[in-house]
């Protein structure tokens, strides 16, 4: 039991979401379990479908890397198994009317 519990805490320590590389691509990551799909749900990011699907990897962990973007803060969201929640490993957020949003940055001028 003490095993697979550092293993998850592990996994979640690992997990950098969101990931902002140097040619302005950015990866999200969430490892939210028993998940069957989960996707990004773009706010203001540029794209032609609303979401931004993910992808399990070998250790549970679903990640999707989009992009490249122009500098800037994007708002974001994840959903999983049709349920919409912020991203619980990233601190900056931003609200919209009624909304809560996560904020990826897109660093340069």
């Amino acid at each position: 039991m003490r095993t697979l519990w550092l293993l998850a805490a592990a996994t979640l320590l690992a997990q950098n979401s969101p990931e902002t590389t140097p040619d302005r691509k950015i990866t999200f990551r969430l490892s939210p379990p028993k998940a069957e799909s989960v996707a990004v749900v773009r706010g203001d990011m540029p794209g032609a479908t609303p979401t931004f699907p993910m992808t399990k990897n070998a250790d549970g962990l679903w990640e999707t890397t989009v992009g490249p973007f122009t500098p800037g803060a994007y708002r974001y969201r994840f959903t999983v198994n049709g349920v919409t929640t912020v991203d619980p490993r990233n601190p900056a957020s931003s609200e919209s009317n009624n909304d809560i949003w996560s904020l990826a940055l897109v660093p340069g001028s």
